[in-house]
């Protein structure tokens, strides 16, 4: 997760918004398919929800100015 985190705060706010949007997009096609057939990843949705989170924490520490 720490690989993560370090990896989204070196870019830029531009590119943030475009991985974001990329990560919401497949959120919902996996929500879709869900119902048609099961991945085999039964917590996919939960994992990319989870650096959504991260990535808007993120987003929200560059736009306030917080860095660590």
């Amino acid at each position: 997760m720490k690989k993560i985190i370090s990896e989204y705060t070196d870019k830029e706010a531009g590119e943030l918004e475009k991985n974001l949007s990329v990560l919401r997009h497949e959120i919902a096609q996996l929500s879709l398919e869900k119902g048609v057939k099961p991945h085999k990843d039964s917590n996919a949705i939960g994992k990319k929800k989870r650096n959504v989170a991260m990535l808007l924490t993120i987003m929200q520490q560059k736009k306030l100015g917080i860095t660590k």
